[in-house]
C-alpha cells in the first residue's frame, strides 16, 4: 500500500542518513535524520538541497584554502630563504667592510706618520740651509772686510814709502843715467844709502799682503760657488720634499674619502640587513600563524573530501528514495564509501 511504501521509503532515508552521519560524524545529518523521522518530506527535500549547496561550497572552500595554503607556504618559504641568503651575504659584506675599514685606517695612520716625518725633514733642511746661508754671509762679510782692510793697508804703506822716496819693486823706475864712454857713472843719491838697503824688505811686505789679499778673494769666490751649489741642492731637496707632502695630502684625501664611503656602506648595509631581517621575521611569523589552519586543511583535505562525498552521496540517495527510486540493500555493517548511493 501507499502508506507502507511511504514508511519503507522513510526508513530507507533515515537509514541512509544515519549511516552517513555515523561514518562522517557530522551533526547536521543527525539533525536531518530527526527531521526525516517526522515524515515532513517537503522540508527534508529543502533541507537536503540546502545541505548539498553548503557542502559544495565547503568543498570549493576547502580546495581554495588548501591551494592558497600551499601557494602561500611555498611563496613565504621562498621569501624566507631568499631573505636569509641576502642577510648572510650582507653579513659577509659587513665583515669584509670592517676589514677594509681597518686597512684604510692603518694606511691613513701610516700616511700621517710619513707626512710628519717629511715635514720634520723639510723643517730640518730649511733650518740647516738657513744656518749655512747665515754662516756664508758672515764669512763673506769677514773676508770682504779683510780684503778691504788689506787694500787700505797697502794704500797706506805705498803712501808712506812714497813720502820717504823709496821706490817699490812694483812701481820703482830707475832714473835715466847718462854715461859717457870711459867715464865712471855718477854716485847714487844721498838718500839711497839710507833707504836703499830696505827696498827688498818692503817689497816682501807688499808681496805678502798681495798674496793674502788674493787668497782671501779666492776664498770669497769659492764660498760664492759653494753657496750657489748649496742653494741649488737645497732647492732640489725642498722641491722633492714639498712634492712628497703634496702626495701625502692627496693620498690622505683619497683614503679618507674611501673610508667615508666604506663607513657609509656599513650604515646602508646594516639598514638593508635590518629590513631583510624584518622581512624574514614577517615571513616566518606568517608561516607560523597560518600553520595551524593550513596544517588542518592540507593534512585533513583528503579525509574531509571523502567524508563530504559520503554525505553528499547519502543526501542524493535520500532525495532519490523520496522520489521513489529503488536501492538494493547493503550490508548494514559495511563501512560506507563514496559512491555507495549511486
Amino acid at each position: 500500500s501507499s502508506s507502507s511504501s511511504s514508511s519503507r521509503n522513510r526508513a530507507l532515508v533515515v537509514e541512509a542518513l544515519r549511516k552517513a552521519g555515523i561514518a562522517t560524524h557530522d551533526g547536521r545529518l543527525r539533525a536531518l535524520v530527526l527531521l526525516a523521522t517526522t515524515g515532513k518530506f517537503d522540508e527534508v527535500f529543502v533541507a537536503i538541497d540546502k545541505m548539498l549547496e553548503v557542502m559544495k561550497n565547503e568543498e570549493a572552500s576547502d580546495l581554495a584554502k588548501k591551494e592558497t595554503c600551499e601557494s602561500d607556504r611555498a611563496e613565504d618559504t621562498r621569501d624566507a630563504i631568499v631573505a636569509s641568503r641576502e642577510i648572510d651575504a650582507m653579513t659577509d659584506a659587513l665583515t669584509a667592510l670592517a676589514t677594509d675599514i681597518e686597512d684604510v685606517k692603518k694606511k691613513i695612520a701610516e700616511n700621517e706618520k710619513q707626512k710628519k716625518e717629511t715635514e720634520t725633514e723639510l723643517a730640518s733642511a730649511v733650518r740647516i740651509r738657513s744656518d749655512e746661508k747665515a754662516a756664508y754671509e758672515i764669512a763673506k762679510k769677514e773676508d770682504t772686510d779683510a780684503v778691504a782692510l788689506i787694500g787700505q793697508a797697502i794704500d797706506v804703506l805705498e803712501g808712506f814709502y812714497k813720502e820717504k822716496g823709496i821706490a817699490l819693486v812694483q812701481t820703482h823706475r830707475q832714473p835715466d843715467l847718462k854715461v859717457e864712454a870711459g867715464v865712471a857713472p855718477p854716485p847714487p843719491p844721498a838718500e839711497f844709502g839710507a833707504y836703499g838697503d830696505k827696498r827688498q824688505e818692503v817689497d816682501s811686505i807688499f808681496t805678502m799682503l798681495g798674496t793674502i789679499k788674493e787668497d782671501i778673494e779666492k776664498d770669497i769666490q769659492k764660498g760664492d760657488a759653494a753657496e750657489e751649489a748649496a742653494a741649488e741642492a737645497f732647492a732640489e731637496v725642498k722641491k722633492t720634499l714639498e712634492q712628497d707632502l703634496k702626495d701625502c695630502e692627496t693620498l690622505d684625501t683619497t683614503l679618507k674619502k674611501t673610508l667615508g664611503e666604506k663607513e657609509e656602506n656599513v650604515v646602508t648595509t646594516k639598514a638593508e640587513r635590518g629590513t631583510k631581517l624584518g622581512m624574514l621575521k614577517a615571513s616566518m611569523n606568517k608561516i607560523k600563524t597560518a600553520e595551524p589552519d593550513c596544517y588542518y586543511f592540507t593534512v585533513n583535505f583528503e579525509v574531509r573530501t571523502k567524508n563530504r562525498q559520503i554525505e553528499m552521496d547519502a543526501l542524493t540517495k535520500a532525495k532519490a528514495i523520496l522520489r521513489g527510486a529503488e536501492f538494493s540493500m547493503k550490508d548494514p555493517k559495511r563501512e560506507l564509501k563514496p559512491g555507495d548511493t549511486l
